[in-house]
């Protein structure tokens, strides 16, 4: 698999703050030239930081009209986005082991040309490419977010 990120200076790093749910297309549109297949994304944050809301507009950003939200119980969504490009959304919350993971496919999955959007990565370490998107979520006592976005994070 060859990565577009191997062409970007290591790592570039991107920091937005003070990001409200009005604002988070700020962070969706410098992210948007980077996801040509294959890319994979993951996504860093607590519980309940708001990685599923912003993964929903992300998608909504691709042509996703309506995004079913957290993949949690089924692990995977997928979805067919603009110009045919295929994502899968990736909720790793439950998977406790490598076992685990390889038994549901990810493995497969990952073989293929499209857009990966991972949330709960350290989960499924053993499985991701060295080189990816890395997206930290941080909550603010304001109601806001920081996004700190790392452009070929290597593990």
């Amino acid at each position: 698999m060859v990565s577009i990120l191997k062409h970007l200076p290591h790592p570039m790093t991107e920091t937005f703050n003070g990001i409200g749910l009005g604002q988070m297309g700020e962070v969706i549109q410098a992210i948007q030239p980077h996801l040509k297949a294959p890319i994979f994304m993951c996504f860093h944050a607590e519980m309940g930081a708001g990685k599923t809301t912003f993964i929903c507009a992300l998608l909504k950003s691709l042509g996703i009209s309506d995004p079913d939200g957290s993949p949690t119980y089924g692990l995977v969504h997928e979805y067919l986005g603009d110009e045919k490009q295929r994502i899968y959304h990736i909720d790793a919350y439950r998977i406790s082991s490598d076992l685990m993971a390889l038994e549901s496919g990810l493995q497969e999955i990952f073989e293929e040309n499209a857009i990966f959007l991972i949330e709960w990565p350290e989960k499924i370490t053993n499985f991701l490419p060295n080189d990816y998107i890395s997206v930290a979520i941080n909550t603010e006592a304001s109601n806001t977010r920081t996004y700190t976005v790392t452009y070929d994070h290597r593990s």
